[in-house]
């Protein structure tokens, strides 16, 4: 990882107050909770060893292959809104890719609540920490992890795992990948307080409304098939269970039910 390129383009022009480089590390966003790293700093490491997706689940990362980063952004937001960080954080995701990806336009989708596919399989996840909701302005760790150049997934994964590399055939810039996604986040970050725009441009690139889906509640293990009827402005999934009731779930995982292919991630 050049560092220098990303002083360059990010520091310099004012961006970003600082990025913080790492060989190795258990957790960008731990890090730069443990340190109190203020607003507009980043984190990047070429190897992070206890990595977390949602739920605490393990994600795998070839050290150099990959980029696993932790962006600190403050924003004044009311509690019921800090769902929006999210949301924004992985549009601005996908629309970065979409324009050092042209090609990959009709295959680039979100699904809830923050992952990014490609083909139906997941490339990109956002593990995100807020510690002062009580704060009027709260200052949210956004984790980020996106598969660039892996070429090998574990067996338990593969069939739900993919990568810019996997799906192109050719390996891309990393310093580029992060500089393209820095630009497009910082390009707009007033969308955060327009609920209705932003939510209106997620579900417009989310590739499971109105489709069939098995829902399965973490805290219980319940699961349940129904139809995705939409996503609420306060991020909550509406399913229409198989008996004809529509319910409203703010956390969980979904699995679409399509040609048997499962996109459980």
């Amino acid at each position: 990882m050049d560092t220098g390129i990303l002083q360059y383009k990010l520091v310099r022009p004012g961006l970003l107050k600082e990025v913080i480089w790492l060989d190795e590390v258990n957790s960008t966003n731990e890090y730069a909770a443990a340190r109190n790293l203020g607003s507009d700093s980043l984190v990047i490491t070429d190897n992070q060893t206890g990595g977390k997706g949602r739920f605490g689940r393990v994600w795998h990362s070839t050290p150099g292959k990959n980029i696993a980063m932790s962006l600190v952004k403050s924003f004044r937001i009311g509690v019921d809104e800090v769902h929006n960080a999210g949301f924004y954080t992985s549009l601005k995701l996908l629309e970065s890719l979409l324009k050092t990806h042209v090609h990959l336009n009709d295959k680039l989708a979100l699904k809830w609540p923050n992952d990014l596919m490609i083909n139906g399989r997941k490339t990109a996840g956002l593990l995100m920490d807020c510690r002062d909701l009580k704060n009027p302005v709260k200052k949210i760790i956004l984790g980020i992890g996106l598969n660039v150049n892996e070429s090998e997934f574990h067996a338990e994964i593969r069939h739900k795992a993919t990568s810019l590399f996997a799906e192109t055939g050719s390996e891309s810039d990393l310093e580029g990948q992060i500089v393209s996604f820095i630009n497009e986040f910082y390009s707009e970050t007033d969308l955060i307080n327009d609920t209705k725009e932003l939510m209106g441009r997620w579900k417009s690139h989310c590739c499971h409304i109105g489709m069939p889906v098995r829902f399965r509640l973490l805290t219980d293990g319940e699961e349940k098939n129904g139809i995705v009827k939409d996503i609420g402005d306060d991020g909550s999934l509406k399913l229409e269970t198989e008996d004809g009731k529509l319910l409203s779930y703010y956390s969980g995982e979904i699995s679409l039910l399509l040609s048997g292919m499962n996109s459980n991630a």
